[in-house]
């Protein structure tokens, strides 16, 4: 046997010997040192830089063909960046000339063994979660306990197995305060179903200590609390997954709340809305403790806002309402009947988070309406007076038109929203046209003329109270046409 091992390691060493620098006249790959097994780093080199041709990482004594990572050559001559092989062992670096397939130059590449590490914080509440970044060569199996530094490896007071493409694992603290111990621990090896140890010393990779603190929270509301909108919180604490922010009121036990929300990663909570005015409580419940470890007061105001708006509009309209306000999601400006209750509205629009002041249309009635500032729960924050005149509109008569020919009419009206003129039958309601067009303030409309002769009406047709406020006769001829009947009946001609 002992005669096999001398057999054996010379010819290792002969191998070793092998893997001396070569390079052909013109070719060469500098020096490197510090690699590290599975880290990248980077070989510069000379050559003839031909299409194809790369530096490779290969065992020493393998085929020219052979290697284990390549990386093309820049055609400017430009390092370039390889891995280190993960195994370790006796590898050179080596210029492959594509054309010939040749190795033109080589040279050993020394790989240094990666050093396990772990890097956690320092300290941490109870009950706290630590999250773990390690180093490791990547076919070491094992995992990452959290230990009491004077104890052996079992039991570990926390584990979490380490995955190789995880570079992070997620222990929780315990409850005690004290001192402890991270260690990276290398999985048993067995053989022919008998575990071979070694001592404990073989198996922990890497240490590190981390001191447990009582848990201490804090609290605190992002911008101002009102009533009826939500409840952002910014937090710090233990921040352990299965941790809440509560809300409460003063009264309810440390077990009771009225909402909760996951602290999640270290970002704020949201509480959507809407709440009521009053005084409430943000807790900070520790899972792992169980018992509330951080509280802070929060009183949510009565919302306000304000309107400000022309003091009289004529009838049907645009009205253009600056405002200010809470701005949360389904707060609304109506217009309504004055006393009328608060879900009754005339016309209604969703405030924006940028403040844009709101367009509505006005009744045609004329009469005191009111503008409110309605809250997403319904609730009326704000509210003004507005005077409604009479609805003033006129179409100016466009006489004898041809038949589907388009022409442009005269009018003047309140040019509300979606307003529009309109050809009626005289008879015929108003909401059932043979063509419309909509209305622009001070601009002629134009329409095409329906495809019959005889005679019509121009209607003005509010939107805000969807119904006509002026109307013109308008008469249909058509020259190449048979003589014109009698205009027809409603039914005949509806569309």
């Amino acid at each position: 046997m002992r005669q096999l091992f001398r057999c054996v390691g010379a010819a290792i060493l002969a191998v070793a010997l092998s893997a001396t620098a070569f390079a052909q006249p013109g070719a060469s790959v500098a020096p490197v040192s510090g690699v590290t097994q599975g880290r990248p780093f980077e070989v510069a080199y000379q050559g003839p830089l031909g299409p194809g041709d790369q530096i490779r990482v290969a065992w020493v004594g393998s085929p020219a063909d052979d290697y284990v990572t390549a990386a093309a050559i820049a055609l400017d001559g430009a390092p370039v960046s390889l891995t280190a092989p993960v195994e370790l062992g006796l590898y050179e670096l080596r210029y492959w000339e594509a054309e010939t397939g040749l190795v033109l130059a080589r040279l050993p590449l020394i790989l240094a063994p990666l050093v396990p590490t772990l890097d956690a914080p320092e300290r941490v509440a109870q009950g706290g979660a630590i999250v773990v970044a390690w180093t490791a060569d990547p076919r070491i199996a094992g995992q990452i306990e959290l230990a009491d530094p004077n104890k052996p490896l079992a039991p570990p007071l926390a584990i979490a197995q380490v995955v190789r493409t995880e570079p992070t694992v997620t222990l929780i603290a315990p409850i005690d305060p004290g001192r402890y111990e991270i260690r990276f621990i290398r999985e048993e090896q067995t053989f022919a179903e008998a575990r071979i140890r070694g001592s404990d010393a073989d198996r922990v990779l890497a240490r590190r200590a981390i001191d447990v603190t009582s848990a201490v929270a804090t609290l605190a509301i992002v911008g101002d609390p009102v009533a009826g909108a939500g409840l952002t919180v910014e937090w710090t604490g233990p921040g352990a997954p299965e941790d809440q922010i509560r809300l409460a009121t003063p009264e309810m036990t440390p077990y009771e709340f009225i909402d909760a929300r996951l602290v999640g990663a270290a970002a704020p909570v949201t509480f959507a809305g809407p709440l009521p005015a009053g005084s409430y409580e943000l807790r900070y419940w520790s899972a792992a403790l169980w018992e509330v470890v951080g509280t802070t007061p929060v009183t949510l105001a009565e919302p306000s806002a304000t309107l400000d708006a022309p003091g009289e509009v004529a009838g049907g309209a645009t009205v253009t309402i600056a405002w200010d306000g809470p701005a949360n999601i389904g707060d609304r400006i109506a217009i309504s009947v004055v006393d009328a209750p608060a879900d009754f509205v005339l016309a209604v629009a969703r405030v924006s988070f940028g403040g844009v002041p709101v367009r509505l249309g006005a009744p045609v009635q004329a009469g005191t309406y009111e503008l409110r500032y309605l809250a997403a729960d319904g609730a009326v924050i704000a509210r003004r007076p507005i005077a409604v005149t009479a609805a003033d509109a006129s179409i100016a008569p466009p006489g004898t038109v041809e038949a589907g020919s388009a022409f442009t009419v005269a009018w003047s009206g309140p040019a509300g929203p979606f307003d529009e003129l309109r050809i009626t039958l005289p008879a015929g309601p108003d909401d059932e046209p043979f063509t419309a067009t909509r209305v622009t303030a001070g601009v002629a409309a134009t329409l095409v003329a329906p495809d019959r002769p005889g005679t019509y009406l121009i209607r003005y047709w509010s939107a805000s109270s969807a119904t006509a406020i002026a109307s013109a006769p308008l008469e249909v001829v058509c020259a190449n046409c048979a003589p014109a009947e009698p205009t027809p009946d409603v039914e005949e001609l509806r569309p």
